[in-house]
């Protein structure tokens, strides 16, 4: 999603209105059922803790080489909103975009 866009020289672009159709069911079905809590992968450097599992060469890289003896660089499960549908949901600002710059197809 955060990748750069492919320049298209098509001018008439039959697969998009499908295409947004499609996302807008999935959006639906997705806020029909609220938004989801779950587990994700994060990364952080604590201050005098460990938590989950240290990445030693990252924990060498930022705390160690630099005489941070009480910081620890740390992977660890949080449990949260931040789940992959309800980042679908914040992308939302793509769709209305196109729908915007394509009015005339739609």
């Amino acid at each position: 999603m955060d990748a750069t866009e492919v320049p298209i020289e098509q001018v008439e672009d039959l697969l998009s209105p499908l295409l947004i159709v499609k996302f807008l069911n999935t959006l639906a079905a997705i806020v029909r059922k609220g938004l989801k809590k779950s587990y994700y992968k994060k990364q952080q450097n604590l201050n005098s803790r460990i938590k989950g599992k240290i990445l030693v060469s990252q924990n060498i890289k930022q705390n160690i080489l630099k005489n941070k003896f009480t910081s620890t660089f740390c992977q660890f499960e949080e449990f949260g909103i931040n789940s992959l549908e309800n980042r679908l949901l914040k992308k939302h600002w793509y769709l209305q975009q196109y729908i915007d710059n394509h009015q005339k197809i739609i």
